[in-house]
């Protein structure tokens, strides 16, 4: 090979190299960009994933609450809440607002027991203090008077608290605790697991789940599953 044709094949190597660097360049940024739109898709699959709430099952904050039928199931709707329940439940307590103006009150859950049953234990039940728009105390106050109401009963017995993740709540935590009641003249152990939700900006409602003790889980833990606050 001639000392020119030598220079020419040099000369065109030198402008093919960088265009081989750009091609290569491009790839590798490409190859980034995936790595890092996977590792976004797999973080939020790692996240849970609510299901949206029917139309059926949604209610604006100040809906009362009332048993709807949906998909086979009861549910409990109202205050932006929904829950299903078990389709034997019946209504305790009627809605009220609260002594202090602050929460709409109402209670649900199995039937009692026959009058002759002295030895039944206390049935399942919810009791909700939905807060009132303007008027709700702050998720603080909420949270930190069933604490400290909570420590004054007999026997209590913390089980556990702290964050939970309640779909639809803009903030959300819990606190699960035995403790005695009198109930048709003898004592029962019960267990309790209270929900602090702040459902929208200035509204917080509680939402308290109760069972004999030893049997909260079997009773409550698909229920407390379906809790949401929806749109």
């Amino acid at each position: 090979m001639s000392p020119a044709a030598a220079l020419a094949r040099a000369r065109e190597a030198v402008v093919r190299a960088p265009r081989r660097l750009v091609v290569v360049g491009a790839v590798l940024l490409v190859l980034v960009a995936a790595l890092v739109v996977w590792r976004v898709v797999a973080s939020q699959g790692d996240e849970p994933v609510a299901k949206p709430v029917p139309i059926k099952l949604q209610s604006a904050i100040e809906d009362p609450f009332e048993f709807v039928e949906h998909a086979g199931a009861t549910w409990l709707v109202g205050h932006r809440l929904v829950i299903e329940v078990d389709p034997t439940w019946h209504v305790y307590d009627s809605e009220r607002a609260s002594l202090d103006d602050t929460s709409w009150e109402y209670a649900a859950g199995e039937p009692e027991p026959e009058e002759s049953a002295a030895d039944a234990d206390v049935p399942t039940y919810l009791a909700i203090y939905a807060g009132i728009p303007n008027r709700s105390a702050s998720f603080d106050e909420v949270r930190d008077r069933a604490r400290a109401d909570a420590e004054q009963q007999d026997g209590y017995a913390l089980v556990a608290e702290g964050a939970v993740d309640v779909p639809g709540a803009e903030q959300a935590a819990y606190l699960r605790f035995t403790r005695q009641v009198d109930y048709r003249g003898q004592q029962r152990t019960v267990e309790e697991v209270s929900y602090f939700l702040q459902v929208e900006p200035g509204v917080t409602t509680r939402v308290r789940a109760f069972a004999p003790a030893g049997e909260f889980d079997a009773a409550w833990d698909k229920r407390l599953g379906t809790l949401q606050v929806s749109p």
